[in-house]
């Protein structure tokens, strides 16, 4: 029967009936208590259908229930584009600590590094990165993600005079 629901919201979205798509999207996500991904979908419908308040909402519980890298994504966006740049920051760090999948890490990674730049905050990623390069945990993907970080954050080091022991402490890694 779940499935069932999620097939028809997912044809009543294709014919634009968001109403209708919601109904049935929320009955799957009733159906499956734990899942996500229902939630997911049902934020997705309260978006396209102009609620971003709900979205937002809905897509934080989802994030909540089990990581969701989709929900996840989704509300950084909606966060970043509502002027709330700090909570997104905090979902992606979230997300780089929690996700399993090496893309969902990579894609979290590009994102944070580009909202923590923004902030002026990429320092504190690059030490959060490389704390998780450093465990061993997942290394080959979280070194890539501590890279990129690298390349953004060293032409910045080089320029401030100020940043004269940052330099140093990175010279450890040539």
């Amino acid at each position: 029967p779940r499935e069932a629901h999620v097939q028809i919201a997912d044809l009543q979205l294709a014919r634009h009936a968001e109403t209708l798509a919601l109904a049935h999207a929320q009955e799957a996500a009733r159906l499956a208590p734990g899942d996500g991904q229902a939630l997911a979908r049902i934020a997705a419908i309260e978006e396209r259908d102009g609620d971003e308040a709900r979205a937002v909402a809905t897509y934080r519980q989802a994030f909540e229930r089990d990581g969701n890298a989709t929900a996840g994504f989704a509300l950084a966006r909606l966060l970043e584009a509502r002027g709330d740049v700090l909570a997104s920051a905090a979902v992606l760090r979230t997300m780089l600590r929690s996700a399993s999948d090496d893309e969902a890490i990579l894609e979290a990674g590009r994102r944070a590094r580009d909202v923590e730049e923004y902030l002026g905050h990429l320092g504190e990623l690059e030490r959060e990165v490389e704390g998780a390069w450093s465990t061993g945990s997942g290394a080959p993907v979280y070194r890539r993600v501590f890279v990129d970080v690298l390349r953004r954050l060293l032409p910045q080091l080089v320029r401030d005079p100020e940043a004269s022991a940052e330099r140093a402490r990175l010279d450890g890694y040539y």
